[in-house]
């Protein structure tokens, strides 16, 4: 295989799993047609330095073009994943994210579920804030300005200084403008 379609699965959990995450893990890698390079997983209960473990592994000792992130508690499928797959291009959508839901109210008794696609709004007071986008087109592709990691698909970048080029560092947080939803 080549270094172009490697690609890593990749998830962080606590210890254990829910057997529909694993079935549609297991699904994607056998179903999807893409041959995948090598899974990677991160134990613990501290999600954010889970992450970056991970995403310091990935970029430091291995040579995966694209890494699959899928959080514990998302079940994916074949089809949603080849849609990802197919609309890949490191230089057009250095991100491209699958829809999946969360609550902005979970403690409610009747939870709504929103997607996890956000675009910046401007605070009033020189700042920023995040409004989801919602109602979503249906089966198209939009351009978001933040996702959830919960199911996105990420090229690995060598060049930072293109990439820094390509994205102008915004209030210390990365504006991938190119970042797709599916």
């Amino acid at each position: 295989m080549s270094k172009k379609d490697s690609v890593a699965l990749v998830w962080c959990d606590n210890g254990m799993v829910d057997g529909k995450f694993m079935q549609g893990v297991a699904d994607v890698m056998l179903k999807s047609g893409v041959e995948f390079s090598t899974t990677l997983r991160s134990q613990g209960n501290q999600i954010a330095r889970q992450r970056q473990t991970v995403i310091d592994y990935w970029y430091d000792k291995t040579d995966y073009e694209w890494l699959l992130w899928v959080d514990s508690d998302v079940v994916i499928g074949p089809e949603k994943f080849k849609l990802l797959w197919d609309n890949k291009d490191a230089k057009e959508r250095p991100m491209i994210t699958g829809i999946y839901f969360t609550t902005d109210n979970p403690e409610e008794p009747l939870m709504v579920p929103m997607p996890t696609a956000f675009t910046f709004v401007n605070d009033g007071e020189g700042g920023f804030g995040l409004t989801r986008v919602h109602p979503l087109p249906e089966n198209k592709l939009i351009k978001i300005d933040a996702a959830g990691m919960g199911f996105i698909l990420i090229p690995q970048y060598r060049d930072w200084e293109r990439l820094n080029h390509l994205h102008q560092m915004d209030r210390c947080l990365w504006r991938w403008d190119e970042e797709l939803n599916l």
